[in-house]
């Protein structure tokens, strides 16, 4: 559920026990992109940095992953394109990954084979 609060630069979300946080209203947040407009980010990144939400401003790739294992840098050699994969988001204690499309064609998903 969310309220506007006083300042109409944030908006207010009521978190699962009652308590209520201050999120950025539309106007302050990036604009959403389709998955396949976001810009590469080839900026490195450490597992802790990861975010926690999907990004929707752009794709981070598995080649800025400073701990990434060679099975994922390997994830899409096989697909058209060689796609390189990119961060989905966090689930939990895992990390998901994506090389190839959302839909309409191939594309293999890697989770580490534990949590993170």
């Amino acid at each position: 559920m969310r309220q506007q609060c006083a300042s109409p630069r944030y908006l207010l979300r009521v978190r699962r026990r009652g308590t209520l946080e201050a999120v950025p209203s539309n106007d302050e947040r990036p604009p959403a992109l389709r998955y396949d407009l976001r810009p590469a980010d080839e900026t490195p990144i450490s597992t802790a940095d990861l975010p926690a939400t999907p990004t929707r401003d752009r794709n981070i790739v598995a080649t800025a992953w400073l701990q990434a294992p060679d099975a994922l840098l390997q994830l899409g050699k096989d697909l058209p394109g060689r796609p390189v994969a990119t961060f989905k988001r966090r689930i939990g204690t895992w990390l998901l990954w994506r090389a190839g499309p959302a839909t309409d064609a191939d594309a293999w998903y890697w989770q580490p084979t534990r949590a993170i």
